[in-house]
């Protein structure tokens, strides 16, 4: 297990060596020793739950807390501005506004605060208020249409919801309009005109960020906050497994806040948000849906995405999916052969929160193919001669085979936690668990015909707890602990890496 404090450092993560006394070690026994480790960091969180929900109340810290509430409103027509994320700078509450504009934000330690509101493509709004102990402070917005995002709120901070201002790390936001101004067809492409980020690419299916000249196991790539589980890191010509386009916003941190999530972040992170996960802050009863559609004219370029929200007494109800094709891409040097790309992706889930206590679940399934341009030139003809004794021999002579991936991804989610808690150390936490199932295929293609080269399966278990300090002046803060157990395996010609086995 590996444990890191946001404020001061963080430990390496360790291999479970797989030898015993010079021998292997029998697989029945890694296995039975890594569940022990599950369950043991389970029940750990487990009884910190227990402990918080139950522990002592700070009735001193109560009795000088005070509220702040108010209403946002459109400036054009004076309508009810619904989801506008509330924040009071300096204690790290925030909270949603309702369907009629309304908010209110409890359990606020008195003193002077900057409140600040903020939707996406709205002007911001500020004021400065004081909360006095067991008083309830008033603030109220009026928000108008803006191209220009004046603020933005991050959660994969070190001090959770803040403004990119206060923040003390080098955080940027690309939200769900931008997303669809640049009908990215992958993550990297999204965030390309960022600044600080490059493109890493093999073609248009297998590119990844580089952040500040790292790449690799070096910048981590999250969804929601938990690793993607897919083989992006591991070499050029392997994509990114996740959607971009049904995304509410893509965080890229770098800095303090990345040793949250540990040493593979040490260049950065990167994290896409997608839209139920607001549920848990602020939920509201309604329907919200989102839909999208693209279309390029130098590759083809044809896609849409759906998304839809419904929430009715304290239940969150999602899902979504979508499609996109692209055929090999022009140049004026002409056309790039073997770029094309397809991909598809469906997303279903439920959720609960009520009052302090939060969980859900969902599922998530993308498949897609996509050809590597000129990996034919680096990768020999393997033909298998007959009383070879099953080894490849390499013909380099014959004509140069096409190269494409075909990859598929599961994952399963499951979370709960505690939000808004009395106890004399910890405001809330939150625990995770994933099951992801990455596989891909590299297939070679030769005279209409293809055959598998080398198959690669990787499948994930990863838990992972966050504790909310609790306020302490204008101190806060946040910790936690992640586990995870990684099996990976690979068969075919070219398969160079050993099975591995994983714990961490």
């Amino acid at each position: 297990m590996q444990v890191h404090q946001a404020r001061s450092t963080c430990l390496p993560a360790r291999a479970v060596s797989m030898h015993d006394g010079g021998g292997p070690m029998n697989r029945w026994n890694l296995e039975r020793g890594q569940g022990d480790m599950f369950r043991k960091t389970a029940s750990f969180f487990a009884a910190a739950m227990i402990a918080a929900a139950g522990g002592t109340p700070l009735q001193a810290a109560q009795d000088d807390a005070g509220s702040v509430r108010g209403s946002v409103t459109l400036e054009e027509n004076g309508d009810f501005v619904s989801g506008t994320v509330i924040l009071v700078v300096g204690a790290g509450a925030f909270a949603l506004s309702d369907g009629q504009g309304r908010f209110r934000i409890d359990d606020v330690p008195a003193g002077e605060y900057e409140i600040v509101a903020q939707r996406d493509h709205l002007t911001a709004g500020r004021q400065t208020v004081l909360v006095e102990p067991g008083r309830t402070a008033t603030a109220d917005f009026v928000l108008r249409l803006s191209p220009v995002q004046e603020e933005v709120t991050v959660t994969a901070s070190a001090g959770g919801a803040e403004t990119a201002l206060e923040a003390f790390n080098a955080v940027s936001t690309v939200d769900a309009f931008d997303v669809a101004r640049e009908s990215a067809g992958d993550l990297a492409t999204a965030l390309a005109h960022e600044p600080g980020i490059a493109v890493r690419g093999f073609g248009p299916g297998a590119a990844r960020p580089i952040i500040r000249g790292f790449d690799g196991d070096r910048v981590l790539i999250l969804e929601d906050g938990i690793r993607t589980g897919d083989l992006s890191g591991e070499s050029g010509d392997h994509g990114v497994g996740i959607e971009t386009t049904g995304a509410e916003r893509i965080e890229i941190v770098r800095g303090p806040a990345t040793l949250l999530y540990g040493s593979n972040a040490v260049g950065g992170l990167v994290n896409v948000v997608t839209p139920h996960q607001s549920y848990r802050d602020a939920l509201f009863d309604g329907t919200r849906a989102q839909l999208s559609a693209e279309a390029g004219s130098a590759n083809g370029q044809a896609g849409t995405n759906v998304g839809m929200q419904h929430a009715q007494n304290g239940f969150l109800y999602w899902g979504g999916g979508g499609l996109r094709y692209t055929e090999d891409y022009a140049t004026p040097e002409g056309i790039v052969e073997n770029s094309a790309t397809e991909s598809s992706n469906a997303r279903a889930g439920v959720g609960w929160s009520r009052d302090r206590v939060f969980w859900s679940a969902g599922v998530t399934m993308n498949d897609g193919r996509y050809g590597v341009p000129f990996a034919g030139q680096f990768h020999g003809h393997h033909v298998e001669e007959p009383g070879a004794g099953g080894d490849d021999h390499h013909d380099d002579h014959g004509g140069e085979a096409a190269i494409a991936l075909d990859w598929q991804r599961r994952a399963l989610r499951v979370d709960a936690g505690l939000l808004g808690l009395s106890n004399r150390f910890v405001e809330g936490l939150e625990l995770s668990f994933n099951v992801i199932d990455w596989g891909h295929n590299e297939l070679e293609i030769e005279g209409g015909s293809e055959r598998v080269g080398t198959r690669y399966d990787n499948r994930t278990y990863i838990m992972r707890a966050e504790v909310d300090q609790q306020q302490t002046g204008r101190l806060s803060g946040r910790f936690g602990g992640w586990a995870r157990i990684r099996d990976f395996e690979a068969a075919g010609v070219e398969a160079l890496a050993p099975r591995t086995d994983l714990a961490s």
